[in-house]
């Protein structure tokens, strides 16, 4: 029994010194793997295009895996580009700069972005006016501003199909092709990604006869561009109508419309009393000793002082 017990003990203290020895070996190993600095680091992409207001996300990974470390970012312009402290930049404005990321023991890595236009705003036609055939077809193309936009799609669409329809190439760029149907007038208008128009171009088919230009008036809807007040007065402002002879405006304060007839694109109602008025436009042709009336603008309301 005696033996037995002291063999215990013995193991047991072999035990103990064994684990104490373990953790004295180990220990060094333990307190380097706390000290182990990043060997570098890399960011998800290297170049970015954004628009102003735009935001993107930047990923930083940190070799080696699992390594621990303060990261901080900077912008070389925050005037055009800004970074907060999670790596999310954002475009301010037109131009560029470059996004840095350091580590504790500055280790870096850095992005390249550029602030660019996010689509088109103008295309620029070289003539204001495209004439052909019915059944004929006519190339057009125009200049894009700013050239360097970052959606460069281009959606096409005409007025009036009934007079000529237009298609745009399989790259959706700058240049589409436009078919004459039938005799008319109508035009053909681009519009960037967005679904906002760019550009626009008139497309005159054929030589209309007296009777088709009256017809061409008739099928027409004034568009208001201005509508002014003034001491007693108003002016009224109005998009050209091809073909037309003069325009009907129409103006009230209550009762019954007045009407003025004028061969000019905009007027000026004198003489009026204070108050709120109602007026609205249309274009006429005269053909065969009769008037052709197109439709009415929209109705607009105006305070004379």
């Amino acid at each position: 029994m005696r033996r037995s017990g002291r063999l215990n003990q013995l193991t047991s203290f072999v035990l103990i010194m064994c684990l104490a020895f373990s953790v004295f070996i180990l220990s060094p190993d333990i307190a380097k793997a706390e000290d182990v600095e990043p060997t570098g680091v890399t960011l998800n992409v290297t170049t970015k295009d954004i628009s102003p207001g735009e935001t993107f996300q930047l990923q930083a990974t940190v070799a080696p895996q699992g390594v621990s470390t303060t990261l901080t970012w900077t912008s070389s312009n925050t005037t055009n580009v800004t970074v907060d402290n999670n790596g999310v930049i954002t475009g301010v404005n037109i131009g560029s700069a470059d996004i840095t990321v350091k580590t504790s023991n500055e280790k870096m890595a850095s992005c390249h972005v550029n602030v660019r236009q996010k689509n088109y705003t103008q295309l620029i036609f070289e003539e204001n006016e495209i004439k052909l055939q019915p059944g004929e077809v006519a190339k057009i193309e125009g200049e894009v501003y700013p050239a360097d936009a970052i959606n460069t799609e281009i959606y096409w669409e005409s007025t009036n199909t009934e007079v000529a329809t237009v298609e745009g190439d399989e790259n959706k760029s700058r240049k589409a092709y436009v078919t004459g149907v039938k005799v008319g007038y109508c035009h053909v208008i681009a519009k960037n990604k967005a679904g906002e128009q760019i550009g626009s171009i008139k497309i005159k088919v054929g030589n209309p006869s007296g009777l088709e230009k009256a017809k061409i008036v008739k099928a027409s809807k004034v568009i208001i561009t201005e509508l002014k007040r003034g001491k007693g007065t108003f002016k009224v402002k109005y998009k050209k109508i091809d073909e037309a002879s003069g325009y009907q405006i129409k103006y009230k304060k209550s009762g019954q419309w007045k009407i003025i007839d004028t061969t000019k694109r905009s007027y000026t109602v004198k003489n009026l009393p204070k108050g709120k008025y109602k007026v609205k436009v249309r274009a006429y042709r005269k053909y065969n000793g009769k008037k052709y009336y197109g439709h009415y603008s929209k109705t607009q309301k105006i305070k004379v002082k």
